[in-house]
């Protein structure tokens, strides 16, 4: 074992960076394998369940190195009221920590983290409260983690202060934060708004550059279009997940998706979730074509789609009103029935010169779709745009 060179065990190891198992038994094998053991076993650790952190305590004060190699960290509420204090004060290098399901401890848990962890990277916050923060409190207590850079907010709400278009420079200056991730939380325009005005006239670099958001009815289309107003000009990284309520006519009904004013984009994700079949009578899919046409960034380089859809793998969903359904990645096979001449035509337009890769996710065999659109879309098979990436089988339950 020694004979090997320490990356190449290093590299195998990576294979394994979910098998805490197997990864313990390497540590145990060779003294060489245990700091990239370590490193995979607990960079990151999930304590949802309180009854993992008064065993992880004794062990961190066992073995203090262990406590440097954990640098992401997901907690449950009223965790961080009692032993979780103590947990935190034996994280030297937590970067990043997701809060869920807060209740009223959101107060309490920000000062607290920002007086241990004053270097906080990346903060998520996730679940609906039973007391949700009020809104400017909300923003008080971000200002208080200085080196802040990315916010997640997963099915996140405030109270009061519905106003967002109120005087936000009256609050105290919101933290660095270039990356914004928001899910079903309509706080997001507040903190968005909130880190504009302390920034107007500012340089490109400061502020929001990269931006997640997710669209599931016509108002969070609104919602999108809003923060798009103050920031499509700076944002250079965009992710969107379309998972519409039926489908996305009825999601569209109102218009909008201003994507054609993110205009210093220089990669674009779409991702789009839909609970039917990949098949023709979609009607659904003829929206991607349309969504790339909106594209219009001169620096854009990467555009990314990847496409979940329910493959009818699972019959006994058709047999049942009450079933679980299973949506996966789409097959590439499958992927043959979508506009590819719309979305040829969109994607090599003038202001897209500069596009150098068009990534599609899927699974199963690539064979059929690249005879596809060799076939079909010249100009993107000559300048070798479309780059199939095949996924893993992730499955989203519905």
């Amino acid at each position: 074992m020694c004979e090997l060179p320490p990356e190449i065990i290093d590299r195998v190891l990576d294979y394994l960076h979910d098998d805490h198992r197997t990864l313990g038994s390497c540590a145990l094998a060779a003294r060489i394998m245990v700091p990239a053991a370590r490193f995979h076993r607990f960079d990151y650790l999930d304590l949802s369940k309180r009854s993992r952190i008064p065993k992880l305590v004794p062990l961190l004060d066992a073995a203090p190195e262990l406590a440097r190699t954990i640098s992401s960290v997901r907690v449950q509420h009223l965790v961080l009221s009692s032993d979780g204090s103590v947990l935190l004060s034996r994280l030297p290098s937590l970067r990043a920590l997701t809060l869920s399901c807060l209740d009223p401890y959101l107060p309490q848990t920000i000062p607290l983290i920002a007086q241990t962890h004053p270097r906080l990277a990346k903060l998520c916050l996730t679940g609906l409260a039973a007391f949700p923060p009020a809104s400017d409190e909300l923003l008080r207590l971000l200002s208080l983690l200085k080196d802040l850079r990315e916010l997640s907010l997963y099915h996140f709400d405030t109270q009061g202060l519905r106003d967002i278009d109120a005087a936000c420079y009256k609050y105290p200056a919101p933290p660095h934060l270039y990356h914004l991730d928001s899910t079903l939380s309509p706080c997001a325009p507040l903190i968005s708004r909130w880190i504009h005005e302390h920034t107007l006239g500012a340089d490109l670099q400061t502020g929001l550059r990269s931006f997640h958001f997710f669209l599931r009815e016509p108002a969070d289309v609104a919602q999108f279009d809003g923060i798009s107003a103050l920031w499509a000009e700076k944002i250079q990284h965009l992710d969107v997940q379309f998972s519409p309520i039926g489908s996305i006519a009825l999601m569209m009904w109102r218009g909008g998706f201003a994507l054609s004013d993110y205009v210093a984009l220089e990669s674009c994700n779409l991702r789009f979730q839909f609970e039917e079949m990949c098949v023709a009578e979609n009607l659904s899919l003829s929206w991607i074509p349309e969504f790339l046409s909106r594209l219009s960034s001169r620096r854009l380089r990467t555009v990314t789609l990847s496409l979940v859809v329910d493959n009818m793998e699972d019959l006994r969903s058709v047999m049942s009103e009450n079933a679980v359904r299973e949506l996966n990645p789409a097959y590439f096979n499958d992927l043959r029935v979508l506009d590819w001449g719309a979305i040829e035509k969109a994607l090599t337009k003038q202001s897209l010169a500069s596009l150098q890769s068009f990534v599609v996710e899927g699974r199963g065999s690539q064979t059929l779709l690249k005879e596809h659109i060799q076939n079909t879309c010249q100009e993107l098979h000559a300048r070798s745009l479309v780059s199939l990436v095949t996924v893993g089988d992730s499955k989203v339950t519905v």
